[in-house]
């Protein structure tokens, strides 16, 4: 005949009769919490790396610039405008920086 598999939930084997004492886990603080000064360490090493890894990878402005002259110039026949601007830009960056397109809106009263 074949065996019978044996209960997967049977008690694994030890003493019975022992009963834990959970008092010995929870009578002191000494004993639950881990010594200040290891904690204040580790505190402190953290911070300081947190602190050096926000000030090396911030974002910086690659280039600034001004409008630095600005001229109009009305056309002959009175409906259109020509508008002449000198921009100043600032290279902050090692790397060359291209200007993709430029944007204004004139608005009249």
């Amino acid at each position: 005949m074949a065996e019978q598999p044996s209960n997967p939930f049977t008690a694994p084997p030890g003493n019975p009769d022992r009963v834990p004492d959970m008092s010995q886990e929870m009578d002191s603080p000494g004993r639950s919490l881990p010594p200040a000064i290891p904690v204040l360490i580790a505190a402190v090493v953290i911070g300081g790396l947190l602190y050096w890894n926000a000030h090396t990878h911030r974002s910086n402005t690659p280039a600034s610039g001004r409008i630095s002259k600005l001229a109009v110039v009305e056309q002959q026949t009175g409906d259109r405008v020509l508008v002449l601007a000198e921009l100043q830009v600032q290279n902050r960056t090692d790397r060359p920086i291209y200007v993709h397109s430029l944007q204004a809106k004139l608005v009249t009263d």
